[in-house]
């Protein structure tokens, strides 16, 4: 009898310090979590190929004049603005908010409901952090990050020659049913015989089949916690805050077959011995095959309903962490949407430039943007289109106000040459043009930033062909917002764009920018004062001054 009171007080014992410890833990988490939440993220290095898994399989039910083009998200170095939001509690989180932040949605309501919960969870610090530890659950495993490929590819995940088990199991059980009626040792011999054969089977397939396994755990652990968000006792969410009970419940039936499976497996994994029996018991009848591949089988039917479940948790976590991206700006609002087609911005400036230089800008038309080399034309238009961007996918601009319409954002920017296609750059920047007027839609608004448009080509053609495309653009459905050193352009256009121009000014030797827009065309040039500023030789100097007064050289 003391042995067994010392057992008793053993488990009370390892019990409470567990307990303890679980307490402590949860504390010192939620003092991490308050102390992160508001701040810039730390830097942290993405791998882009798997967060992006999920928008690959998303983009198929995305309209296209919804997606922004890979060609505008690279101009625009979204994947740096990704990492500058994303300060996600788990994996699941990071893949929706890549999603999200791809799209350009027609839709203001559901701009709106994404707003509702950064702002939600913004004042509920309490509910922020119960969501954040349990979505902590989740880590940012890679093989987690392919759970979108492993849904959208689910048959090729079925068990092939599924009958063979099927067939073994008929003879297993066939196999004990003489020994049972007749009770003659003979026939025990045959069904120990089948069930041996069963067991070798089991233990040459298993391998493959808990690698798969560990998969659907992750999958069941999404289903159970979008079953967790529903609890009204630790969740206390406004009606219609989020849109789980019905994707939940319908994947309900398979929930608990994958609870089977996995309790099984986990039983087995720890090494408890009554597990390992279990393991062997049952591993012999087969059926852990042959109910993975019923699971597989129904799941192939529920692909979008676990999907939507997936989206409705992830976006939870992507919306927490537009709240913390928030807090950490020094100036934000949320946009306002026009329907007259006209863009006014006060105070805005690039997301990923801690001390920025603020402008403002009204644009009712076309516009161009001149100014000297390093003057802020490029970063100028970049801020321009993230605000059009992140105001209608985050409903968060860096900027004091914002007007805009709903609309499509496109740019040309960044050309480089491509060596492996063998294109040069002229060819490759008259590509990413012509998809610019390949994308003009009467129905849908684009707004399209060009910067430095053709600039590969001789002057004398490139002056003709921009004025060509611009005048195009003019007559569009479009705002064109074009970046340019070609002062010449800017006259020939005049009458159908308005001019922008960035300047600076000289302090002694020193040239200095106040990267401030102003009205106007820019008359100034300093790419010869720059040869000068970064040390070239005097003669060199000297002589591109005298080409580019049209004089020779004494």
């Amino acid at each position: 009898m003391q042995y067994v009171i010392a057992a008793l007080v053993m488990i009370f014992i390892s019990t409470t310090i567990g307990v303890i410890n679980q307490r402590k833990a949860r504390k010192r988490r939620i003092a991490e979590l308050r102390a992160m939440y508001g701040k810039k993220p730390e830097v942290k290095k993405f791998a882009f190929e798997n967060v992006g898994l999920h928008w690959h399989q998303q983009a198929e039910r995305v309209e296209e004049d919804e997606k922004i083009d890979d060609i505008t998200w690279n101009d625009l170095d979204m994947d740096q603005v990704f990492a500058r939001i994303a300060s996600c509690s788990a994996f699941i989180g990071e893949q929706v908010l890549y999603s999200r932040l791809h799209t350009l949605p027609k839709d203001q309501e559901a701009i709106a409901k994404f707003d509702e919960k950064v702002r939600y969870f913004d004042a509920h610090n309490a509910v922020r952090e119960s969501t954040q530890l349990l979505l902590d659950k989740f880590g940012f495993s890679n093989n987690s990050y392919t759970m979108p490929n492993y849904i959208a590819n689910l048959g090729s995940y079925r068990i092939q020659n599924i009958w063979f088990y099927r067939v073994m199991q008929i003879v297993l059980a066939l196999s004990i049913l003489p020994a049972l009626i007749l009770w003659d040792a003979r026939y025990m011999l045959l069904f120990i015989g089948v069930y041996c054969i069963n067991l070798i089977i089991y233990m040459q397939s298993k391998s493959k089949y808990e690698v798969d396994l560990d998969m659907l755990g992750r999958i069941l652990r999404v289903v159970k916690t979008g079953k967790a968000f529903m609890n009204p006792k630790k969740f206390d969410f406004p009606a219609g805050f989020h849109q789980l009970e019905k994707p939940v419940h319908a994947f309900g039936y398979i929930s608990k077959g994958l609870e089977l499976l996995y309790a099984k497996k986990e039983a087995a994994m720890y090494g408890d011995v009554l597990g390992i029996l279990q393991d062997y018991l049952i591993g012999a009848t087969l059926w852990d095959f042959t109910k993975y591949d019923q699971i597989i089988e129904l799941m192939e039917n529920k692909k979008s309903v676990f999907m939507d479940i997936f989206w409705e948790v992830g976006e939870l976590d992507a919306a927490i962490s537009v709240a913390s991206y928030r807090r950490s700006l020094s100036l934000y609002t949320s946009p306002n949407f026009s329907t007259d087609e006209t863009l006014d911005i006060l105070q805005a400036y690039h997301p990923l430039i801690d001390t920025p230089v603020l402008n403002d800008i009204t644009l009712k038309g076309n516009c161009m943007i001149t100014g000297s080399n390093a003057s802020g034309k490029s970063t100028f238009i970049k801020a321009l289109a993230l605000n059009l961007i992140l105001g209608q996918n985050i409903y968060t601009c860096t900027a004091r106000r914002v007007v805009m319409p709903l609309t499509r954002v496109i740019t040309s920017m960044a050309v480089r040459d491509d060596l492996t296609s063998g294109e040069s750059y002229y060819i490759k920047e008259i590509k990413y043009m012509n998809r610019i007027l390949q994308s003009l839609d009467k129905k849908r608004f684009l707004v399209c930033f060009i910067d430095e448009i053709l600039k590969g080509t001789n002057t004398e053609e490139r002056i003709a062909a921009s004025a060509s495309i611009l005048e195009y653009l003019s007559s569009s459905h479009c705002l064109a917002v074009v970046a340019t050193h070609d002062i010449e352009l800017t006259r020939m256009m005049r009458t159908l764009y308005e001019n922008y121009y960035f300047r600076e000014t000289m302090v002694g030797r020193d040239v200095v920018f106040d990267y401030k827009i102003h009205e106007g065309a820019a008359v100034s040039r300093n790419a010869i004062k720059l040869l000068e500023v970064v040390g070239f030789p005097e003669e060199v100097v000297t002589r591109a001054q005298v080409l580019v007064q049209g004089k020779e050289v004494p």
